[in-house]
């Protein structure tokens, strides 16, 4: 959940005001000066000297200098008997220290509560002084009790990885996955170039709808599927698959990542029955990760999942290239067969299940298993 503030005027005024002390200031350029004027290094010193202050960004360092350079002051003069370039000054530190204590505000906010600034001219500031504005991430929702399921995961992991040399390429991601008429479209990097406007569309929302349930995973590198599941999937269909149609999948891979594999799946409620329990013990013995399994799978996790974090997202991308939505079922059916083709001859997979796998199991046991894709 994005929960967004509403600051007005009398409060950003006041906030910016009461922000730093003198003290506080001074002791930023100390430390500022102290690692050689590396504002990342005086922003981790400032946070471990002064665990109990305001915590600045690494702007701020560089902020601070600067305005002592430029007006022999280290806060801004709010007079305006000081000249032109006085004032040009004080309103460009007015705009930063808006922006520092409400970085979710907008341009034109900026230019409403400082009032002597158009909204590009706070642009120019902005990216003068290096500040960019970055998209919010999606992450998966979590629940208080995923933390330490997910970091006792990534712990054995990398445990795992530790103890055998390429671990992660002897366990099967599996993964289904529904692929609509629709399709995904992100509208944010579509583009039409042309020297007038040619008015295109995507459209969406078909009245003839119909869908397809899609099994994949990923063993060593190599794409086993996709193979079309009921989209309907209980648990007696999922234990048809895994008795007859897995061992064909598997058939073209060498018999020595066979024979030491290990089988990985979510806790969907299919995956979850008895009778597919009992086999995988009996397949597997105790390899094999899952609810209810010798290894437990965290839930909420496609952060964790191969198949989730890389592959369907790149094989919707070819399935719906074209921007033209299929008309048929069969029509998806090809789709989905001959952009697996593709995929088979690509060689990034073995690279996003171990080395990405790892790296992402380390940062998520360093934020104790909270969201952590929007530090890679």
């Amino acid at each position: 959940m994005l929960v967004r503030v509403l600051v007005t005027s009398d409060f950003c005024c006041a906030l910016v005001k009461k922000m730093y002390s003198n003290s506080e200031l001074v002791d930023m350029l100390l430390i500022y000066g102290e690692v050689g004027l590396n504002a990342v290094f005086a922003a981790r010193l400032y946070t471990k000297r002064y665990p109990g202050r305001r915590q600045p960004d690494r702007r701020m360092f560089i902020t601070v200098t600067q305005r002592l350079r430029d007006t022999d002051n280290l806060r801004r003069n709010n007079g305006r008997d000081g000249g032109g370039q006085r004032l040009h000054h004080n309103i460009e530190d007015e705009v930063l220290d808006l922006v520092h204590a409400n970085p979710e505000i907008s341009s034109r906010g900026v230019s409403r509560i400082v009032g002597k600034i158009s909204h590009t001219s706070v642009l120019k500031i902005l990216h003068k002084n290096d500040y960019h504005p970055y998209h919010f991430q999606r992450v998966q929702g979590l629940m208080p009790a995923d933390h330490q399921a997910r970091t006792i995961f990534c712990q054995w992991i990398l445990q795992q990885h530790a103890a055998h040399f390429n671990f992660t390429s002897r366990i099967i991601f599996s993964d289904e996955a529904i692929f609509t008429r629709d399709g995904v479209h992100n509208f944010h990097n579509m583009h039409y170039w042309a020297q007038e406007n040619p008015h295109v569309v995507v459209r969406s929302s078909l009245q003839h709808r119909f869908s397809l349930n899609v099994w994949a995973g990923i063993l060593n590198g190599n794409l086993l599927g996709p193979y079309i599941l009921p989209t309907r999937l209980n648990g007696d269909h999922y234990l048809e698959f895994l008795q007859n149609v897995l061992p064909v999948l598997l058939e073209d891979v060498p018999l020595l990542h066979r024979q030491h594999a290990w089988f990985q799946h979510d806790g969907a409620p299919p995956h979850f029955s008895r009778n597919v329990r009992q086999h995988l013990n009996n397949t597997y013995g105790n390899r094999w990760i899952g609810r209810g399994g010798p290894v437990s799978w965290p839930p909420r996790s496609p952060d964790l999942n191969p198949l989730d974090f890389y592959l369907w997202g790149h094989f919707k991308s070819l399935v719906y290239d074209n921007q033209n939505p299929p008309e048929t079922v069969e029509e998806l059916r090809m789709r989905i067969q001959n952009c697996a083709e593709i995929i088979k001859q690509e060689n990034h997979m073995n690279l996003a299940c171990s080395v990405s796998l790892i790296q992402r199991s380390a940062l998520c046991v360093a934020v104790g298993g909270d969201n952590f894709e929007q530090y890679l």
